[in-house]
This record gives structure tokens, sequence and C-alpha cells, in this order.
């Protein structure tokens, strides 16, 4: 009973950990207007750049749309190769949904 009290409450205590944004209404220290300034062309920069997938994508090109894809080995119950393609927004939401997941296994819905 303890056991489950305990898990209970830690449960309730991690729910409201992640439900705060500690970034509301605070002012970062030191705020010079010339580091604004000199960080927003990095920034339109940045966009400039093209997109690299992560090893094991390969980029191909669909009519006039490029995707990323990366061949499945894994697939149950058949022996036909898989290919599981994204475009770059895809892509950046399935590398985003691969990192929480390593980094939280525990918080995974099964």
């Amino acid at each position: 009973m303890l056991r489950f009290l305990a898990t209970l409450t830690l449960c309730f205590a991690m729910q409201i950990a992640m439900a705060e944004n500690f970034s509301v209404g605070h002012k970062p220290p030191n705020v010079d207007a010339a580091k604004v300034k000199s960080a927003t062309p990095a920034a339109s920069e940045k966009k400039d750049t093209e997109f690299k997938p992560p090893y094991g994508f390969k980029t191909m090109k669909r009519g006039d749309l490029v995707v990323y894809c990366r061949q499945n080995d894994t697939t149950t119950g058949s022996r036909f190769k898989t290919v599981n393609c994204y475009d770059e927004a895809g892509l950046r939401s399935y590398l985003l949904a691969l990192d929480q997941l390593q980094r939280f296994p525990l918080l995974v819905a099964r």
C-alpha cells in the first residue's frame, strides 16, 4: 500500500513539474541591444542553409517534393523491405519524438 501511495505521489509531482513554464515572467540578466541585433542575422542565415538529414536517411526527390527516406529492416511478418519517407517538417517532428523517447523511456504510453 505504501509503495502504491509513493508511486501515485511521484506521478502527480512529475505532472506538476512538467506543466510548469519557468521562463514566463523572467527577464534574462544583462541583455544588451547589440547582442540581440547580432543574434538576429545568424537566425536568418541559418534558414538559408540546406537541411541536412541525419545518418541513415537518404535525400530523394519525388516530383517537386524533396523527401528523406530510410530503409526499415524490422518489419514484422514480412520478407519485403519497407522504406519510410518523410518531408522536412515530418522528419523534424520524427527526430523530436525519437529524442523524447530516448530521454524519457518510461513516459511512453504502453
